[in-house]
């Protein structure tokens, strides 16, 4: 995945703007996809949950490759998309959008 940042002005002011509602952060299911991967052979070496658009400053490892960790970067987006990474020991990765709609 290539991590994207921008300002938090360009943000709003960029090509993709306000989807119109915010994007929140899904931990529980980026914590229930680690543990499945796990769970079917695969192993993780590390594991990490961020904001795709505004990465530099909004991004938290949650696994690293023995322990899950909280999320502690800012929580929902209406333009920088949640986005989980995982990178296997092989050196293979998998980049997956990880959000809910807030309602």
């Amino acid at each position: 995945m290539e991590k994207q940042s921008m300002s938090f002005e360009e943000g709003f002011l960029g090509t993709r703007g306000d989807v119109g509602f915010q994007m929140v952060v899904d931990y529980k299911r980026a914590k229930e996809l680690i543990q499945s991967e796990i769970k079917n052979g695969k192993i993780i070496k590390r594991a990490t949950l961020g904001l795709q658009g505004d990465w530099d400053c909004n991004n938290t490892e949650i696994y690293d490759g023995e322990n899950h960790y909280e999320y502690e970067a800012w929580h929902s987006s209406q333009w920088a998309t949640p986005t989980l990474e995982i990178i296997y020991s092989d050196g293979s990765e998998k980049s997956l959008e990880m959000w809910t709609k807030e309602v």
